[in-house]
């Protein structure tokens, strides 16, 4: 805008300062909106099951690692009387 000579090196600071500060607010707030917060505020596809389950106070486990082990946990944990088992295989492995 060609007014840095009009406005003095300080008032140039400040307003840097405080448009730096509004487009961090708003980087931010478009994150949540738009991003991973939408899927935790309003519940989305499987999380607002898990969210229920664990508000309701009961117990989400992840097993993680290879088949097998997947397996073997699996094997385990048919022994319990649980609500649910579900598993699932990430394609990108």
């Amino acid at each position: 805008m060609k007014t840095d000579a009009q406005m003095g090196i300080i008032l140039n600071i400040v307003v840097g300062i405080i448009g730096g500060l509004l487009g961090a607010m708003g980087g931010a707030m478009g994150s949540i909106f738009i991003g991973g917060g939408g899927g935790i505020a309003f519940g989305s596809g499987d999380a607002l099951p898990y969210r229920n389950r664990i508000n309701a106070g009961k117990y989400l486990i992840v097993v993680e690692g290879s088949q097998l082990l997947i397996q073997q946990a699996t094997t385990i944990l048919r022994k319990f009387d649980l609500e649910n088992i579900q598993t699932y295989t990430d394609m990108y492995q």
